[in-house]
């Protein structure tokens, strides 16, 4: 506090001074003191009191809250300014210096937390979008209408941006038609017990005469051998399948 400003809140009385009452405000106190003394009964105010201006003196003491800028300092606010008989209601701090690996850390913490929110915020969304695009296919599946107004609508879309490809919507029940008739297909097939169960009987009977046995998928076959010199003469047969 500068001393102008002192003079001016500071007021001592002359010995012979016709001022006998003085005034003070509500946000003041007079403090009166006797012959160099303090004056019992504390401080005076807000209002009017009594000064003798011979033996009295009184200083104004403002109670308002002030604000002004304290330098930097390495020490508790509370041991500095307690001998003073100063309270320090508030402190507002305006800058804050971090050693550089303490900001990297707590950028990186902020980052991923920032990463993490919006990861989530994304599934949420995407876990809503699913729903709502499996609501449109029930309702689109259950009018066959629709799903040809659909067709048409993606066709048009693509027309719009002037590509030289050309789709043609394949409907999906034929799909489901194909893989019918495949698996129906795949179903028929020959059951071999019966020719097996021939061949183990033709082969555990006594030889009569000298025969070739001829298998198919279909049933077995036997058909008589002459021999002639060297060759072997297999009697025609008018079976469908058989070979050589």
């Amino acid at each position: 506090m500068s001393d102008r400003r002192q003079r001016k809140q500071e007021y001592e009385s002359e010995p012979c001074s016709f001022a006998h009452f003085q005034v003070v405000k509500e946000y003041e106190r007079a403090v009166i003191f006797r012959l160099g003394r303090l004056l019992p009964g504390g401080a005076r105010g807000p209002g009017i009191f009594f000064v003798n201006p011979c033996t009295d003196t009184y200083r104004k003491v403002d109670l308002r809250v002030v604000s002004f800028d304290v330098p930097p300092q390495e020490t508790s606010l509370d041991e500095a300014t307690d001998p003073w008989g100063v309270k320090v209601e508030r402190v507002e701090v305006k800058d804050v210096r971090l050693p550089v690996q303490l900001q990297r850390a707590m950028a990186a913490e902020a980052e991923a937390t920032r990463e993490a929110r919006a990861k989530a915020i994304a599934a949420d969304g995407e876990q809503r979008a699913s729903k709502a695009l499996k609501e449109a296919a029930d309702i689109i599946i259950q009018s066959p209408a629709a799903l040809q107004l659909r067709y048409l609508q993606t066709l048009t879309t693509i027309s719009a941006e002037r590509n030289s490809t050309i789709i043609f919507p394949f409907p999906v029940d034929l799909l489901s038609y194909l893989l019918e008739g495949k698996k129906a297909a795949g179903s028929r097939s020959v059951k071999p017990s019966s020719n097996a169960s021939m061949a183990a009987a033709y082969s555990s009977a006594p030889p009569t005469s000298p025969t070739t046995t001829y298998f198919s998928t279909a049933s077995t076959f036997s058909a008589p051998v002459t021999h002639s010199h060297s060759q072997a003469a297999v009697s025609p047969s008018t079976s469908p399948g058989l070979s050589l």
